[in-house]
């Protein structure tokens, strides 16, 4: 579990997650049996509200998507939220405030002192994943991301944050890919 100065997810933020994992356990489901691929708009929606979360939707497979829906919902109801919840809500959070500084940056031309208007501070108001905070290295490692990527980083902070090792936050959120993630309507 986090330390205490590391953000943790309220109730209504694991019943956001329990509603995401239902809602991609749902969508692999029909992309397993053939169904066609869902509309743009539900897909924006999806990772505009957990940036990140379409990664999960190619590689995990119906059952564990339901299975982190179960304990997702279970969390809510008062049970001791798995720690991959508390990571997967902050590598949320943290990812949506990187591609806001690097949409910010690309705006004006270079990146910015930093994302968070609260400096350095990296706690995060409950229910408010755009307050997480970015410290100023990764703020500008955010700008520019080595490999153009910003996950790769967003990881290491998740890491970093809750004080555990970045192989066991990226296996545990991001393991290899699933057989039954595969679907008929990939290969187009």
């Amino acid at each position: 579990m986090p330390s205490t100065a590391a953000p943790i997810p309220g109730t209504a933020d694991l019943a956001r997650l329990a509603a995401k994992y239902t809602e991609l356990a749902d969508l692999r489901e029909a992309r397993n049996g053939g169904a066609a691929d869902p509309d743009r708009a539900v897909l924006r929606a999806l990772s505009q509200a957990h940036p990140g979360c379409l990664r999960e939707l190619d590689i995990l497979g119906v059952p564990e998507l339901r299975r982190r829906a179960v304990a997702a919902q279970d969390a809510a109801a008062g049970a001791e939220p798995e720690p991959w919840l508390v990571w997967i809500w902050a590598y949320h959070g943290l990812l949506a405030a990187a591609l806001a500084l690097k949409r910010r940056s690309r705006a004006k031309g270079g990146p910015p002192a930093s994302i968070a208007a609260h400096g350095n501070d990296r706690e995060a108001a409950v229910g408010s994943k755009d307050l997480f905070a970015l410290g100023p290295a990764l703020s500008a490692l955010c700008a520019r991301p080595p490999g153009g990527r910003l996950s790769p980083l967003v990881l290491g902070e998740v890491a970093a944050l809750y004080g555990v090792d970045l192989a066991e936050v990226r296996r545990t959120l991001f393991p290899p890919r699933h057989p039954q993630a595969h679907s008929p309507n990939d290969a187009r």
